[in-house]
């Protein structure tokens, strides 16, 4: 009698793309979003091409030993005038409503509390504007939304550190960061993330200044993008000119 033995072979790579779940993050936002400025003021959010595929990564890919998002930051660089403001204020509400993180926290967060409350007012205008959004959202005003059914929350936040204890960030979403002094509440918020299941860390910027801290996440963001084996965590995405142009 012969012995069969069972070969079981198992993938090496610890991490899958589910087409459906990148799919379904890209649809949320004509499904649910309104822009909210100029002559697109009330249309559907139609993500470009290009934010589209940045979109499909970030919420596509998965662990494959337990099916949570592979991604806990994300850094995007592109240049002025290309929307990315309204793309936060869109990541913001898939964050709170559409992840399927019970008692989600979101919060904007940039320079100060001026440049932060700029995302906070359009995501709070995209509410305005939607139907299916004003139906989610019981409370809007100009410190925070709350979705009384999954109780999540938006809310802007001041630039500094202090007196930001107790809070448990589900995601946080940085704007400008070429314009930070330091990297004090970011490093803040992102310690805060530990009790969640999925946390993700978003910043979104244009070029800045040399010798910041801006820059010293640009040059962080730039070798991660060249060789993604530094930091299988991070997904990174960067539109600039090439450096001979």
């Amino acid at each position: 009698r012969t012995n069969k033995v069972k070969i079981v072979k198992r993938s090496l790579n610890p991490y899958y793309f589910d087409k459906g779940l990148g799919e379904a993050a890209v649809e949320f936002f004509p499904r649910f979003l309104r822009l909210v400025e100029a002559e697109w003021a009330g249309k559907p959010f139609h993500l470009a091409e290009w934010q589209a595929r940045d979109v499909r990564q970030i919420f596509g890919w998965r662990q494959r030993k337990n099916g949570r998002r592979r991604y806990r930051f994300v850094r995007l660089w592109m240049p002025r005038k290309n929307g990315k403001t309204e793309l936060a204020a869109g990541l913001a509400h898939l964050l709170a409503i559409g992840d399927g993180e019970p008692g989600a926290q979101v919060y904007s967060h940039a320079l100060d509390g001026k440049q932060s409350a700029i995302m906070y007012d359009k995501a709070a205008r995209m509410v305005a504007l939607s139907g299916p959004l004003s139906k989610i959202y019981g409370t809007v005003t100009k410190t925070g939304m709350l979705a009384e059914g999954p109780m999540a929350i938006i809310r802007p936040l001041s630039g500094e550190a202090f007196g930001k204890h107790g809070l448990n960030p589900h995601a946080n979403i940085g704007d400008e960061v070429h314009g930070w002094p330091n990297g004090n509440l970011h490093t803040f918020l992102i310690q805060g993330m530990g009790a969640r299941r999925q946390p993700l860390d978003i910043t979104i910027s244009t070029a800045g200044e040399i010798k910041t801290y801006g820059h010293e996440l640009y040059l962080s963001s730039k070798a991660i993008f060249e060789n993604p084996d530094l930091d299988q965590q991070t997904y990174v995405s960067v539109y600039e000119a090439d450096y001979e142009d």
